[in-house]
């Protein structure tokens, strides 16, 4: 806001791992000498901007509020402390000093909730379509810039795409990118992420090919441009109004159509936040339909039918955070997190448990379920046995219910 603030550095001769993730905190023991350290420190002089970088929304946060943790992933892949989780209030804390642009928590974020303000999505989307028909070389501004310093010229047939970051990008951009430009895309770097691993799982079953390729080294370049694949077009606008996975399995019911290609196993790796699909089972004998369920997916993968009393699950939108799983008082819900099945079903919802409606045994309206029922009567009934009216008050719905509280005894 225009204000200057004064800050200080510290040098730490003990290890604390924490501390440590804060900008301008050093360990002694990672310089070979003083001059190191006080070089250091003094590069750091100076006044600096800041301003916000990540912008961040609650409605779909699989964190905020909730009564037990599920999902923290942004605070856990942040290198620094720009996103903090408080566990006491299950609220996220955002800090733009220790924020490095680094752009992980807007990829792992599995709802969309979390923004890059340099670049947001469907600006994003909008320079992905500049691409159609092209073969991408992706790489992020930093590795950008050593490239041209080296005066590296890329092959006419490559078209640079140069980004931020490359952790901001989640399945979703990168299928986004693979569908439009029609062929496979080049990666300049270290290493994969755990989305492009997961993307190469999926066009692995369906194609029996990678899509996304690493580029290493320069030298390695032509020859691995020289076998990159295409892949199947489709020009299709992305929901930036939901979470990413409603516009994830659009893209992925083209590829399948109504075919089985199997299963693309979830990504699991070392110093990479995980990706993870799945499925549920539901013990449909023992539900009750209490929608305890549906009260605690924030992604619609869970839902109720009110014109039938089914309870319905669609396994393309679930993040599997599992939450809906501890929220279940009869325990009958059980997560798998073991990837996609790429069939036309794991698309579409599908019943998972269904009851009769139970109807008011005064008015014979429809207002709860025979099994949810039965089991408040199993409740409450040896408390309630002495006393008529509270006994057929659980078998009212909540009109019936007054009129029988306060009427005649035999009304």
């Amino acid at each position: 806001n225009g204000n200057v603030i004064e800050f200080s550095q510290v040098v730490m001769f003990v290890y604390e791992e924490e501390l440590l993730r804060f900008k301008g905190v050093y360990n002694v023991a990672d310089f070979q000498n003083a001059n190191g350290l006080l070089e250091a420190l003094r590069e750091n002089l100076g006044e600096y901007g800041y301003k916000d970088i990540i912008s961040y929304k609650e409605d779909y946060c699989q964190y905020h509020h909730r009564r037990e943790k599920h999902c923290a992933k942004c605070a856990e892949v942040c290198p620094t402390f720009g996103v903090g989780s408080n566990d006491s209030l299950m609220e996220l804390a955002f800090s733009m000093v220790d924020c490095i642009n680094c752009g992980a928590c807007v990829g792992v974020c599995p709802t969309n909730c979390l923004e890059y303000e340099e670049l947001p999505k469907e600006g994003l989307e909008e320079i992905i379509e500049l691409y159609k028909g092209q073969k991408i070389f992706l790489c992020a501004f930093s590795d950008y810039e050593k490239l041209s310093t080296k005066n590296v010229t890329l092959p006419e047939f490559l078209m640079p795409m140069v980004l931020p970051n490359l952790l901001m990008l989640n399945e979703n951009d990168l299928l986004t990118m693979l569908q439009t430009s029609g062929n496979g895309i080049l990666v300049y770097g270290e290493s994969l992420s755990s989305s492009m691993e997961f993307l190469n799982n999926i066009t692995q079953q369906i194609y029996k090919k990678d899509s996304i390729f690493l580029v290493k080294t320069i030298e390695s370049l032509m020859e691995i441009a020289q076998e990159l694949p295409s892949v199947e077009s489709y020009l299709y606008k992305n929901r930036y109004n939901k979470p990413f996975r409603e516009s994830f399995a659009q893209r992925l019911q083209y590829m399948i159509k109504d075919n089985d290609f199997g299963l693309a196993s979830s990504v699991v790796k070392e110093n990479s936040a995980p990706v993870f699909y799945g499925d549920i089972k539901v013990d449909a004998s023992k539900c009750t339909l209490c929608l305890s369920c549906v009260g605690a997916c924030n992604v619609n993968a869970i839902f109720a039918r009110s014109d039938d009393f089914s309870l319905r699950f669609n396994a393309s939108l679930c993040t599997t955070c599992g939450y809906c799983v501890t929220s279940c008082p009869e325990n009958v819900i059980e997560l798998s997190r073991e990837g996609i099945a790429l069939n036309a079903g794991y698309f579409k919802s599908r019943e998972v448990a269904k009851d009769m409606p139970f109807l008011c045994v005064e008015c014979g309206k429809a207002f709860s379920t025979q099994k949810s029922i039965e089991k408040v009567m199993g409740m409450l009934s040896p408390a309630f046995s002495s006393d008529f009216k509270k006994i057929k008050t659980i078998q009212c719905c909540p009109d019936c219910k007054v009129k029988v509280m306060f009427g005649d005894a035999n009304a």
